[in-house]
């Protein structure tokens, strides 16, 4: 998260103009300092503290926005859902930057490095803020905070340009842009759906929406395609480089342009699985399938390269969580007639690749790798989920005409009592599944790292915080996820 300017902000600066963001920073950057791994409990203990004392003098500057920014992204994942604090720092982030006017662009023209420097500071930071919104709201299904004001329409040309440029603005400023296409699909998307629920005249308002449908899919699919061709202009140095910076920023850009294809076929699939025209759709099912590949994949080929995944945000884990679950979901039965065996196959070992590369335990030995772990977890429940009832369906379909014929008349149907489970990884591995049944399943976990080891998917949903069905309305809060649960 590009928000510092290290020209501005040296450690004695930090320390002067603001001691919480000091604190602050201290504490993310403790957090994988090897030589004295007991520093980051305590520091994080520090941060905290002087976020509530920084709350409550008072205080109002570019910097404790910037703090709380910075807490929100890269504070340690809690154990329970209702004790995350992300939204709330977010949250006083989001207003402050409000309140300071931080997108007010200067009526003064700048007058040496130092006053230009200062200025885009500001700008740059509430362009974080704005990314930070939309990506909170989009994975927690939340109202946006942050308004579509005169500086993020005009992003292109009121941030981007200066003489000081920093080297990461072009990659916020196509972020901007992305996010402004995605944030007219919300709007267009929620309140049909409002309308739909409230409205007594079903019947004009499906006609509505069958008509709109593709086309509606269409316009945004072509504001897709304009935007990364745009995005692909202004960041071709980025793209031609080789320092790992770059390209990681130009592979987390190309992931979430992935993950926003990815929401608009899978919204798109919901209404055909609502309306019962899965047989006739060509668009949506294979765009979901095409798009959760490729954010898996570039996770895989593209950010996991780097060596920066220790250090990502939780929402990276996020991005391919959400591409894992919508493929795993493309494998249930009712979709049997759009896959053959080697797509099937191919998605399977697509997952299998993302979860050993996703193996805390081959890429950290600290303890510091909650979201990791609990995101590698929550994608080996589905798995195992969607490989027991792949198996249940591929044995109910079998011919019982055939097997009589080969077995004999007497003959009874033996019914394995246990299925033995793929190897993931050995952190990953689970011995046997004690049913066929999905609903019964009891997988345990045999890492001894937290005391989530052999626990049910019921009690790992409760630890989690959110559970399976839960995870994909979480985008814009869609109210009917038949399709996906």
């Amino acid at each position: 998260m590009p928000i510092l300017d290290e020209n501005i902000h040296t450690p004695a600066s930090v320390l002067g103009r603001c001691p919480f963001l000091f604190t602050v920073i201290c504490a993310v950057s403790s957090r994988f300092y090897e030589e004295k791994p007991d520093m980051y409990t305590m520091a994080v203990h520090f941060a905290k503290t002087a976020a509530a004392n920084s709350f409550l003098d008072g205080w109002k500057t570019v910097e404790m926005c910037q703090a709380y920014a910075l807490m929100a992204a890269y504070m340690p994942a809690a154990r329970r859902w209702d004790e995350d604090r992300t939204w709330f720092y977010s949250g006083i982030a989001f207003r402050l930057a409000i309140d300071l006017d931080l997108n007010r662009p200067p009526s003064v023209k700048p007058t040496d490095e130092r006053s230009e420097r200062e200025i885009l500071n500001r700008l740059r930071t509430y362009v974080v803020c704005y990314i930070m919104d939309r990506c909170f709201c989009i994975n927690l299904g939340k109202a946006f905070m942050v308004p579509e004001d005169e500086l993020i329409r005009n992003v292109a040309s009121q941030f981007y340009g200066w003489k000081y440029q920093h080297k990461a603005d072009g990659y916020l400023v196509s972020l901007v842009e992305l996010f402004r296409i995605m944030t007219r699909f919300a709007e267009l998307a929620n309140p049909a759906i409002e309308a739909r629920s409230a409205s007594n005249d079903w019947s004009s308002l499906k006609e509505h929406q069958e008509t709109d449908l593709l086309t509606t899919h269409k316009v945004f699919a072509e504001e897709l395609n304009a935007w990364k061709n745009t995005a692909m202009q202004r960041c071709a140095p980025e793209h031609a480089s080789k320092d790992p910076d770059d390209c990681l920023r130009m592979a987390l850009m190309h992931s979430v342009y992935q993950y926003c294809r990815l929401v608009t076929f899978s919204a798109g699939l919901q209404q055909v699985m609502k309306r019962g025209k899965l047989k006739e759709d060509e668009v949506f099912f294979t765009g979901c399938l095409h798009a959760g590949s490729a954010v898996v994949n570039c996770v895989i080929d593209r950010i996991l390269p780097t060596g920066f995944i220790r250090y990502s945000p939780e929402h990276v884990f996020a991005l391919s969580a959400f591409g894992t679950a919508i493929l795993m979901k493309c494998l249930r039965p009712e979709f049997a007639s759009k896959l053959d065996g080697r797509q099937e196959a191919r998605i399977f070992d697509l997952i299998k690749r993302l979860l050993k590369s996703m193996d805390p335990e081959q890429l950290t030995t600290d303890d510091q790798v909650t979201p990791r772990r609990c995101y590698a977890k929550f994608l080996q429940q589905l798995l195992t989920s969607r490989m027991v009832e792949r198996e249940q369906h591929r044995m109910a379909s079998q011919p019982t005409m055939a097997q009589d014929q080969y077995f004999g008349e007497d003959h009874q149907e033996y019914i394995p009592d246990q299925v033995e489970q793929m190897h993931i990884s050995p952190v990953l591995e689970q011995k046997t599944l004690q049913s066929m049944d999905p609903q019964l399943v009891n997988v345990p976990f045999t890492n001894p790292w937290d005391p989530t080891s052999n626990q049910t998917p019921n009690a790992m949903n409760a630890l989690l915080g959110f559970s399976e069905s839960e995870y994909m309305p979480t985008f814009m809060a869609f109210p009917d996820q038949t399709w996906f649960m």
